[in-house]
């Protein structure tokens, strides 16, 4: 009862984005990176070009391994927490994790600290897939006060199924919420 009752009153946390887990491929079925979501027709003059140079197979044979691995996205974040009083908005950016569809990041990266938890608080969670022309959006979704709030009754990381709540191909958030160290 103590704890719910300290939860439900305002109070700093920190808040940070643990780990997270994405759709195998974008919304419209192509691979986040590598050969498969070239065009069609750019693919097969890649492929030709290749079997031109290397008409054993054996350099594409090799290359099998690598060409999985850069198909996976290279998720990085943002956290966007809306305390609910009319404040200013806090955010922090979380770096990219290279070729996982299970990025995890380490306690203190990408944290919010010392921000004012409320019964109005919100966090909006936004990953993308880091490329170096352009990046894709993976998705995007807003954690509740209440799952804020369940995320600091927990001694650790609280995942949070998103699928049905997300714009995109994010389908789990892990968070660590703890109580803001005071000074």
């Amino acid at each position: 009862m103590v704890l719910a009752l300290v939860l439900a009153c305002a109070h700093p946390v920190d808040i940070t984005l643990t780990a997270a887990e994405i759709a195998p491929t974008t919304a419209d079925g192509k691979a986040w990176d590598g050969p498969n979501s070239l065009d069609p027709a750019a693919k097969g003059l890649l492929d030709s070009a290749l079997a031109k140079i290397d008409p054993s197979g054996q350099l594409s044979g090799s290359l099998g391994s690598a060409t999985e691995k850069l198909q996976k996205p290279d998720p990085a974040g943002t956290l966007f927490f809306l305390a609910g009083d009319g404040s200013p908005p806090t955010t922090a950016d979380v770096p990219e994790a290279s070729d996982t569809l299970t990025p995890t990041w380490a306690p203190g990266v990408g944290t919010l600290r010392n921000v004012m938890w409320s019964p109005k608080a919100s966090l909006d969670v936004t990953v993308i897939d880091k490329d170096v022309s352009s990046d894709d959006p993976i998705g995007r979704v807003r954690l509740t006060a209440a799952q804020l709030s369940a995320a600091e009754a927990r001694d650790g990381a609280f995942t949070i199924d998103v699928a049905d709540a997300t714009s995109g191909q994010l389908r789990s958030v892990s968070v660590v919420v703890v109580k803001s160290p005071t000074p």
